[in-house]
């Protein structure tokens, strides 16, 4: 062998490890990518402590970070998810939430950051915080079924179910201030509501409709003492699972 030939030859020996490399660096830059699925439960609400659960694949998650809104969000483990369960990911994270009572109905933005550094940024609701959280009662579809409120903080939570209406009535007095918010499309659901209220002989006093993501709103200034009700349908007169909504009724 001539001395080139062993040149050559040692060269070849000393870059082939590098060169075997080259397959695992292209397949770690070019391997399957972190995702978010879902998040549960869709939304956490002010001025409370929450365990939300991020499902999703490869995930790594070693940090956690937000932005915009008043809360905290801690890292509390990562795992894989149960098998037996049925779940939108093999990998679920869960974390401790806790949002400031004065944090407005917004979304917050929730950055995970990765082992490897890569960052996953994913959307969390907030909703207005209500002394109480209830289910509507139903039937509710007419205004001799419509759930009486009888506080002056109350969140409620339902489902539509197609061109039946939900209501509720709650009694009002004049010069007081309420608030009324229906959060729909930007907790998860499929809902394109429409808000009306009412007074006690049924006349329309106000209406919230609009882009279906974003919540309805109604501030209530009653010119009179008396009964009230809030009027719930879907713009298309769809129903059934997944058409969801909470209802915030506050007494400023």
């Amino acid at each position: 062998m001539t001395q080139s030939s062993r040149v050559i030859s040692s060269l070849l020996r000393s870059a082939l490890p590098a060169l075997m490399l080259l397959p695992a660096l292209r397949a770690g830059a070019d391997g399957p990518k972190p995702e978010v699925k879902s998040v549960e439960p869709k939304y956490v609400v002010a001025g409370r402590t929450t365990t939300i659960l991020i499902y999703g694949e490869n995930l790594t998650v070693k940090s956690v970070s937000t932005s915009k809104l008043p809360l905290k969000v801690k890292l509390l483990e990562v795992k894989a998810t149960d098998p037996k369960a049925k779940s939108p990911g093999s990998k679920v994270a869960s974390f401790e939430v806790t949002v400031s009572p004065d944090c407005p109905p917004e979304n917050a933005e929730i950055t995970l950051v990765q082992t490897d550094g890569t960052k996953l940024t994913t959307s969390l609701p907030v909703t207005e915080k209500a002394a109480e959280d209830i289910a509507i009662k139903k039937p509710a579809a007419t205004f001799k079924q419509a759930m009486p409120l009888t506080g002056t903080s109350a969140a409620i939570t339902g489902q539509l179910d197609g061109d039946v209406p939900d209501l509720i009535r709650f009694d009002a007095k004049a010069g007081e201030t309420w608030s009324i918010t229906l959060a729909c499309g930007r907790i998860g659901s499929m809902l394109d509501p429409i808000l009306r209220l009412r007074d006690s002989r049924h006349i329309p006093l106000a209406l919230s409709v609009g882009d279906k993501k974003k919540d309805r709103h109604i501030l209530f200034h009653p010119t009179a003492d008396g009964t009230y009700y809030i009027e719930l349908t879907e713009g298309e007169a769809k129903g059934g699972a997944g058409y969801t909504y909470r209802l915030s009724v506050t007494r400023k």
